[in-house]
């Protein structure tokens, strides 16, 4: 690892990347035709690794007739203030939404959907879970039946939570709603999706926000021919030594601040915890997921991740070479901090939107008391007034 700040500043970062800025999708295609020039450094020592490269023409014709940026959605809870304009709002969604609009090309926040993270603690029995527990029951039957998070003492129709008994009902409302997000994608017969937790914002992927999108298209195009799991913010935590030593590929593109180094991931323990919050998955495990529920109980989503991931499931994730916040806290030691990071939200455009959202509603609220006093003036004195 350098020990250079491995950080760019804000403007520096998309002066660097106009391409990208400009078209994501665009960027993509020039990303993902040009990615792995360096690969064969690495992969030419691991001989199970996939990721070679193909014919640039074949690069383009992959990408071009089969391969977009995957389905993504939002897992975040319901809050007061949860309203639909991600410009003013203050919950955790809608800066989600935000940070997604800034940093994802193409639809910006509108190329993701939305699914709520519920909370049995705070909300159980409630007509809202009962509707999501039921929904998942009519839908995969077979997931309900295998999610150890969601069964019942006596029965479905009880009110007893299983997970309550054994101390993980806390987390059993957000083990649902991530079943639910797969479930959905896997209906959809998605290829893969990306999954996002409340405040798992881009900037927390392993590398500058604004490679986001063209590093996902290129791990599609050009990872592994088969795998579950993708950790989009882990970098080196959860490698193991030998995996660290012989990473799966080195991935390059003239577009790209540095290099990124892809790793078999077996959520191997070095003193950090390792939560899941930015994840990608594939079709892969969405048609295999009520079996992985059934050879490991599902109560906490992070430590299934983990067990299964050290055991069962394909798992990766990656980091640009040399970026501090995919680094280890051993190796964060020997590398200097970054000075700045990259904003999540665009401050600028949330302040100026907030501001013509204030006026208007100052505008909206002067018009009513205007209406208001209007409707006290008796008849007379306003015929004399017109």
């Amino acid at each position: 690892h350098s020990s250079r700040p491995s950080y760019i500043s804000y403007m520096d970062m998309f002066a660097r990347s106009t391409a990208l800025a400009s078209s994501s999708f665009a960027a993509a295609v020039a990303v993902a035709v040009g990615c792995c020039v360096g690969i064969a450094a690495y992969a030419s020592s691991v001989p199970s690794s996939s990721a070679m490269l193909g014919s640039a023409n074949g690069g383009v014709d992959l990408l071009l007739g089969a391969t977009t940026f995957p389905r993504t959605t939002r897992i975040t809870p319901k809050t007061i203030d949860d309203d639909d304009d991600a410009a003013t709002s203050t919950s955790m969604d809608a800066r989600m939404r935000a940070n997604w609009d800034l940093y994802h090309g193409r639809g910006g926040s509108k190329d993701s959907d939305r699914v709520v993270e519920y909370d049995f603690e705070k909300n159980w029995p409630s007509a809202e879970l009962e509707d999501a527990l039921d929904w998942l029951r009519s839908a995969a039957p077979e997931v309900s039946e295998s999610c150890a998070a969601i069964q019942f003492d006596g029965g479905e129709h009880s009110k007893t939570l299983t997970a309550e008994r054994v101390g993980a009902k806390g987390d059993a409302g957000k083990t649902l709603s991530h079943v639910i997000a797969w479930v959905k994608a896997r209906d959809a017969d998605a290829q893969s999706v990306v999954l996002a937790s409340a405040g798992a914002f881009i900037n927390t992927h392993t590398g500058p926000p604004n490679e986001f999108d063209s590093f996902i298209v290129s791990f599609l195009l050009r990872g592994p021919q088969t795998w579950d799991v993708l950790f989009l913010d882990r970098g080196e935590r959860g490698v193991g030594l030998d995996d660290a030593q012989r990473p799966e590929a080195l991935m390059s593109n003239k577009a790209w601040l540095n290099p990124y180094v892809l790793y078999r991931n077996r959520a191997v323990y070095a003193g950090e915890d390792l939560p899941v919050g930015l994840y990608m998955v594939s079709k892969k495990f969405l048609d295999k997921m009520a079996v992985h529920m059934r050879e490991e109980p599902l109560y906490k989503l992070d430590n299934w991740f983990n067990a299964l991931c050290a055991s069962k499931l394909e798992c990766y994730s990656y980091a640009s070479r040399g970026w501090y916040q995919g680094a280890t806290a051993k190796h964060k030691a020997r590398m200097a901090k970054p000075l700045e990071e990259a904003p999540v939200v665009d401050d600028a455009a949330v302040e100026a939107a907030s501001a013509a959202n204030a006026a208007a509603s100052r505008a909206k609220r002067l018009a009513a008391e205007d209406a208001d006093a209007n409707a006290n003036v008796p008849a007379e004195k306003m015929a004399s007034t017109i």
